[in-house]
């Protein structure tokens, strides 16, 4: 009979058997003590159990055949009612052996390079995870679960097009609530690593949104002020242009970038020269100082005549001061005519003269006054001690100038015309002083090489006047 089920159990024969031969209860009891034999005598198995239900299938059997002597139906099916139910027992045992070994596959797989595997795995196995692990385990996947889930929220909204902030503030919101679920689950698995690849994902996300944002708000700006440059708009573009500076600078193509610089200092030379003229009393002296501002503008305004028409903008205010001079002249003629001439008094005597002392630089003196003395000071080329003077007046601007790149652009922007060509040779001198350890045949080398930068109009010098360059060429002859 055993070699006859193992032959059955090869062909892969899983059916009902039926065996027919003259029988009797005392066969019956037989059929039925084997398989109680082979339930006591092995751990359950699928085999094991299928071989006992095979007997008690025939004592059922039997029975029928001889119901007419005696009923023993009932214990056949209590018999075939305890192998249904330890058969479940037993593949109840199975599901949470695979349960079991899953979680720990699942667990050991959360890294950085076979998390996302994890989290899909679990997502299949669900169902099996939470109906066969044990209360501990089971609390874990639960929370596992809910953990990947915010993940996989963030991610939709992170994939959400068109790609908005919104979405992106939100997907954040997510991995932030994911940040806070793994707290929960940092005794069995470190899970850090997914909320900060994903937070960090998201702020790059929302950094190359937020720059492409501003390069085309800077583009619109960029149209607003060039569409603005004409006589009666021109107002509105220089303020513009001066209100949205750094927008311009920093996020403009690198032509129209170029352009917006010459222009914000263009704009800046027409700023400082309406300034200028309009401080009171109205002298001789105001006036000139804003013709020679316009005059500046006029020259960087044929810089950008290939790309812009701003001409008639430095045109329209030296016409407008050179009015105020002539009539500011005809009141002042007017007013010395109606005054009585008067006799002068004596000259008082001169004063014995003074013996000149080197300056000590002076901290406390306020910044009109600091000015002041860094244009005496560098006329009279005591460089050291102008330096110091014109720190103290413009500090900022002279750190960012010592810098390369955009700050330096800004910090030369950032100084009014009337004095960037005296601080840039400070700052470079300053520099060759440093470098070259005092050495005065290197540094007038590198004087020789800052002069040829003038005459080229390179770098820093592209932006000066040639009345200031001729100044600065004066300064470093005498060497």
């Amino acid at each position: 009979m055993e070699l006859f089920l193992k032959t059955l159990k090869e062909i892969g024969y899983d059916g009902p058997l039926t065996i027919e031969r003259e029988i009797s209860g005392e066969q019956q009891i037989k059929d039925i003590e084997k398989g109680d034999r082979i339930l006591a005598g092995k751990p359950d198995t699928d085999e094991s159990l299928n071989e006992a239900l095979l007997f008690y299938q025939q004592a059922g059997q039997k029975a029928a055949a001889i119901s007419g002597l005696a009923d023993l139906s009932f214990i056949t099916e209590l018999k075939t009612g305890e192998i249904n139910r330890r058969k479940a027992q037993l593949e109840r045992k199975r599901q949470q052996l695979l349960a079991g070994k899953i979680y720990d596959e699942i667990i050991k797989s959360l890294t950085p390079s076979e998390w996302e595997t994890a989290g899909a795995r679990l997502t299949e196995n669900e169902e099996l995870l939470t109906m066969n692990l044990d209360a501990e385990r089971k609390g874990h996947i639960t929370r596992l679960i809910a953990f990947f889930q915010t993940i996989d929220e963030g991610d939709r909204l992170t994939g959400k097009q068109p790609e908005t902030r919104e979405n992106l503030e939100m997907a954040l919101s997510s991995y932030r609530l994911a940040e806070q679920k793994i707290q929960a689950l940092s005794d069995i698995v470190n899970l850090s690593f997914i909320t900060e690849m994903k937070i960090n994902a998201n702020h790059e996300r929302q950094a190359v949104l937020e720059s492409k944002r501003k390069q085309e708000l800077a583009s619109k700006t960029f149209d607003q002020v060039t569409a603005a440059l004409n006589p009666s708009g021109w107002k509105t573009a220089q303020k513009l242009a001066l209100e949205k500076l750094k927008l311009l600078t920093d996020y403009l193509d690198s032509d129209r970038q170029e352009t917006a610089v010459l222009l914000i200092d263009f704009f800046r030379d027409i700023e400082e020269g309406e300034q200028l003229s309009l401080q009171r009393p109205e002298t001789e002296e105001n006036y000139n100082g804003a013709l020679t501002l316009f005059q500046q503008a006029e020259e960087k305004a044929i810089s950008l005549s290939g790309r812009m028409d701003v001409m008639f903008i430095p045109e329209l205010m030296i016409n407008t001061i050179n009015t105020r001079k002539a009539e500011l002249a005809e009141r002042q003629q007017a007013l010395a005519a109606a005054q009585q001439v008067r006799t002068e008094p004596e000259p008082p005597p001169p004063a014995p003269a003074k013996i000149e002392k080197p300056e000590p630089f002076d901290d406390s003196v306020d910044p009109q006054t600091a000015l002041k003395l860094a244009i005496k000071n560098f006329d009279g080329r005591k460089y050291d001690l102008s330096l110091k003077y014109f720190m103290k007046v413009y500090g900022k601007q002279i750190n960012n100038l010592k810098k390369g790149g955009k700050k330096q652009i800004f910090g030369l922007l950032a100084l009014p015309p009337k004095v960037r060509a005296e601080i840039i040779f400070l700052v470079q001198w300053n520099l060759l002083k440093e470098k070259n350890g005092n050495d005065e045949d290197l540094i007038r080398e590198g004087l020789m090489d800052m002069q040829d930068d003038i005459e080229g109009s390179t770098g820093l010098w592209s932006i000066i006047t040639e009345r200031k360059k001729n100044k600065i060429r004066r300064h470093i002859e005498r060497f």
